[in-house]
């Protein structure tokens, strides 16, 4: 039930695919009847929200929810409501530490380190409640799991720049040793997370503090040369390639590089060679015609050009 409807109709999405579409009745109710699936994340949207939900086969779950509160309202009740639930709350839990944890930024690497570990072990201690409390499935488990890592992961990759920006350095805090441990439990092969927003943020967040990493410490720029963004995402595009093997992820954090470097106009010099690196290195890109659209739209609005029929 859609409590206070922005309109009348309901998307299941598994990934970036429509799997069902219902409509609403007279009592603002909707149903999905699935006869095949496969188990994992999907989302549903009512635009102009979304939010997760996790199935396996079997299951017969229920939602309410109001569109003045869309998050803070959904509730899910039946089979699987544990789960379901749970991301529902450390989604909200993540959203509200951000203010937090930005605070936390001006603070020296080792002190960072046990505040936000101090909020990931508060969230593994509700799972593990969760857990005994409830049948979870291993799958569901190791979703909830990822969530909590990877979105505890992900403030420690915004730390060394974040914290220089806050204190005002010229460069990068040195980092303890021990800083980036955690990165021997990176999984790149996206495991059906591939559209889970705690492991993908922290993909794109990885892929910039390598590059920029790698770029300082195996190039020797100067600081102004650093910020060369054509070099910057050259270096993005080949520590995808070389990092992770699973197509969709691949395809998606690809697309996600091209499409901020694109609409961040360098020259058209640039983007030439930026474009042939991305079709050289991912030629099959499923996202390819939205990239070589916007890359075209962009060469017609440059001076001299025609603007095109619309």
């Amino acid at each position: 039930e859609i409590v206070n409807p922005t309109n009348d109709q309901i998307l299941l999405f598994k990934g970036d695919m429509v799997i069902d579409s219902a409509k609403l009745d007279g009592e603002n109710r909707f149903a999905f009847q699935l006869n095949s699936l496969d188990e994992g994340l999907y989302h549903f949207y009512h635009a102009p929200e979304e939010q997760y939900v996790y199935i396996e086969k079997g299951d017969s779950l229920q939602i309410r929810l109001n569109t003045v509160d869309f998050d803070e309202s959904l509730v899910f009740s039946g089979s699987n409501d544990a789960i379901n639930n749970f991301l529902v709350e450390l989604f909200l839990t993540m959203e509200n530490e951000n203010e937090l944890v930005y605070k936390w930024y001006d603070l020296e690497p080792i002190d960072f380190i046990v505040k936000v570990d101090s909020l990931r072990n508060l969230k593994l201690e509700t799972l593990d409640v969760l857990v005994q409390e409830n049948d979870l499935s291993p799958s569901a488990y190791e979703l909830a799991n990822a969530g909590i890592m990877y979105g505890s992961y992900i403030n420690k990759e915004a730390y060394p720049f974040y914290h220089k920006k806050k204190v005002g350095d010229k460069k990068i805090h040195d980092l303890p040793d021990n800083f980036y441990d955690y990165r021997s439990q990176i999984n790149y092969d996206g495991n059906g997370l591939t559209y889970y927003r705690p492991y993908y943020n922290f993909m794109k967040y990885h892929f910039g503090n390598l590059s920029y990493m790698s770029c300082k410490n195996d190039c020797e720029m100067s600081a102004d040369e650093m910020h060369d963004k054509l070099h910057f995402n050259q270096h993005k595009l080949k520590l995808i390639d070389s990092l992770v093997p699973e197509n969709e992820l691949r395809d998606n954090l690809f697309r996600n590089v091209a499409l901020d470097y694109l609409l961040k106009y360098d020259s058209e010099k640039n983007i030439e060679t930026f474009i042939d690196d991305f079709q050289r290195l991912s030629g099959n890109n499923r996202h390819m015609r939205e990239i070589n659209n916007l890359y075209q739209g962009i060469r017609n609005l440059q001076p001299q050009k025609d603007l095109p029929e619309v």
